[in-house]
């Protein structure tokens, strides 16, 4: 990820969110008035959308669309200057306000000058105390947000058409952004916040839209840290929750606002890190984290909130747009910054997995990688790496087939892939069974719940490397065999460099690899040692040993299922995979057993490797690499029948 990357996603973000809002246009030109399944249009969203969107980018001033909504924002103006919540509403400070900003990117002079006149006529306030600031209307108490966003919008306007007004009139508007200016900077609490009428408690919107006010009119960020920690002192995961404000009316009537409160603390973050105070790793994170809130082009303003409202839309678009710029202009910064968080995340992605490997990936696989990670030597580490990959793909295989056969499931494809084939089976033949089974099987689920099939066979990110290609299962496959393919066999020697940097490139494909079949980790992997058949209680009591990791544990086991020990006079013990989740058990056996190693003199795992000519089975153990042939075909006939394919 560099800087040029994260603006491509900004953008995408923000062009997603303008589809979605054109789609919820209302025919008479206005947009839907709070939720998306409105029916009527409303004053309040259609001046905010079109005045962020129009920011956003000004070539949409031309579109049919867009000038539709300023014909419906210019009709619906009323007569006092000022405009509604919707249609022949009485007129509000902050809806005016925003009208004003959004006619101002055409120059529709008449009605920007008729807006003016009421903001300026309603800063006094009839209804009460006149702190220099606005209400909600005339009549209602000065509000933090109301002050701010007609400091805003007369200040846009008076920058951009100064030409309009006679000195007496632009003076009068510059003591208004003054007196409301003093009156904001004036009202801060102790706690580094501004309460939502400058004079009582802290709220997180009000301290953002005070801060917001103030920095654009040229105070000094640096000055202000206290609000910047009391900012990020309320955060939670890099959010901050829906805020409400209640206003009561000079009708009496409580009228309750919701505030997207992540964006407008987000927009403020952007201000203190212009100037150092909030990092770019906290930007950076609460910006992620703001991307979260983006599901198919509709915004919820929480973690738990809705996705059924249009107003948080043009918000997200607004402060997405604040980023961009704020990126554009520090690209080196930001690029460094990036670079150092992706080998942060790297490392970080890279001991996690290393974790699921000592602790919960089943034995064969953990002990695979132990020997890969500890080899000095590249050229033997090198080949350690194919054969980790080659225990990863067999335990899926095996894990796979066995929970197809304990189901009695008869899968035409696979009696397909087995007859003929897998006497004698290639590391082909093993992927196979993969591919066959989850394309298929109706019954798989239940062995790797709370995953799903699809979520195994799609496309999926790099664990490691961002900037590498998604892959879908079957390409996962070619990769294992071609890479095996191409770098073993005659003529295929390289120098002990070459091995070094084929296993670095390796490393971030095989840790994506095992997070595919992340399941294996979440699920135990075990024998009996012995147990105890209870005729009368809930179920028998079995003493297992747990192979999770590369730490073995002795465990008991209570369950209904009759469940083997093996055969003792073999020494060969039956493994088990056992889904905690789903509580599904299936016996591995005898594709997968724990069996005495005769040359080791030790127990060892090992893996079905084929059928010879006497029909006798041949096991191989990767651990030590050593052979076993057993005189037990009959078992695989017996298994194999159960689902009908002939072995």
């Amino acid at each position: 990820m560099n800087s040029h990357k994260l603006l491509e996603t900004i953008n995408a973000n923000i062009d997603n969110l303008t589809i979605c809002l054109k789609n919820h246009q209302i025919e008479d030109g206005g947009f839907k008035g709070y939720h998306l399944f409105d029916q009527s249009s409303g004053i309040w969203t259609t001046c905010e959308i079109l005045h962020i969107l129009l920011k956003s980018n000004h070539k949409l001033c031309d579109k049919d669309w867009i000038l539709k909504s300023v014909n419906y924002l210019t009709v619906n103006q009323n007569n006092d200057g000022g405009w509604g919540f919707r249609t022949k509403g009485k007129s509000i400070i902050d809806i005016t306000a925003w009208a004003c900003l959004a006619l101002n990117h055409f120059n529709s002079k008449d009605s920007i000058l008729k807006g003016v006149e009421f903001i300026l006529k309603a800063r006094l306030n009839t209804g009460g105390i006149d702190k220099g600031g606005w209400g909600l209307t005339t009549f209602e108490p000065d509000r933090i947000y109301s002050t701010g966003i007609a400091v805003n919008c007369l200040t846009q306007i008076l920058t951009s058409h100064e030409e309009w007004f006679q000195i007496e009139e632009k003076n009068k508007i510059l003591n208004a952004i003054n007196e409301a200016h003093n009156w904001i900077l004036n009202s801060k609490n102790q706690d580094g916040g501004w309460g939502s009428g400058g004079d009582n408690n802290s709220t997180l919107v009000s301290s953002s839209i005070a801060l917001i006010s103030l920095f654009s009119q040229g105070e000094d960020p640096k000055l202000y840290k206290d609000s910047f920690e009391f900012l990020a002192k309320h955060s939670t995961r890099n959010l901050w929750e829906l805020e409400r404000e209640i206003v009561i009316t000079q009708e009496g009537y409580e009228l309750t606002q919701e505030w997207f409160t992540s964006v407008y603390c987000f927009r403020a973050y952007i201000f203190f890190a212009e100037f150092g105070l909030c990092s770019l790793d906290r930007l950076h994170s609460t910006f992620v984290s703001l991307l979260s809130l983006i599901d198919n082009g509709k915004v919820k303003p929480t973690t738990e909130g809705t996705l059924d409202l249009i107003w948080p839309i043009p918000l997200m678009i607004e402060c997405l747009d604040k980023f961009k710029s704020f990126v554009s202009s520090k690209k080196k910064e930001y690029d460094d910054f990036l670079y150092q968080k992706e080998l942060e995340e790297k490392k970080r992605k890279k001991i996690e997995m290393e974790g699921y490997l000592k602790n919960l990936f089943p034995y064969p696989i953990s002990q695979a990688y132990f020997s890969f990670m500890h080899e000095i030597d590249n050229h033997r580490r090198f080949q350690y790496l194919l054969q980790l990959n080659e225990v990863i793909l067999k335990y899926a295989a095996v894990v796979s087939l066995s929970s197809v056969i304990a189901s009695n499931e008869k899968l035409p494809a696979l009696k397909n892939a087995i007859e003929g084939k897998f006497r004698k089976p290639s590391l082909g033949d093993f992927v196979s069974v993969i591919d066959i089974i989850l394309n298929n099987s109706g019954k798989i689920e239940n062995t790797i719940y709370p995953w799903t099939k699809d979520e195994l066979i799609k496309r999926q990110p790099n664990f490691i490397d961002n900037e590498a290609p998604r892959m879908n299962l079957n390409q996962t496959f070619s990769e294992i065999v071609s890479l095996r393919n191409t770098w073993s066999g005659h003529g295929a020697i390289r120098s002990l460099y070459e091995y070094k940097m084929e296993i670095e490139k390796q490393i971030p494909f095989l840790f994506s690899f095992l997070n595919r079949f992340m399941f294996l980790a979440k699920c135990n992997s075990f024998l009996i040692l012995s147990s105890d058949f209870n005729e009368f209680g809930d179920g028998d009591i079995y003493k297992i040993r747990l192979f999770n990791g590369l730490d073995i544990l002795d465990n008991d086991l209570e369950i209904q299922k009759r469940l083997s020990e093996g055969q003792r006079e073999q020494l060969i013990r039956y493994v088990y995979f056992h889904n905690t989740e789903s509580n599904t058990i299936v016996n591995l056996y005898p594709f997968l057993s724990h069996m005495y190693c005769t040359e080791c003199k030790k127990e060892r795992f090992f893996f079905f490797n084929g059928v010879k000519s006497n029909n006798k089975i041949t096991y191989l153990s990767f651990e030590c690499g050593h052979t076993i042939d057993y005189d037990n075909l009959t078992h695989f006939i017996k298994r194999f029948e159960a689902v009908n394919i002939q072995f």
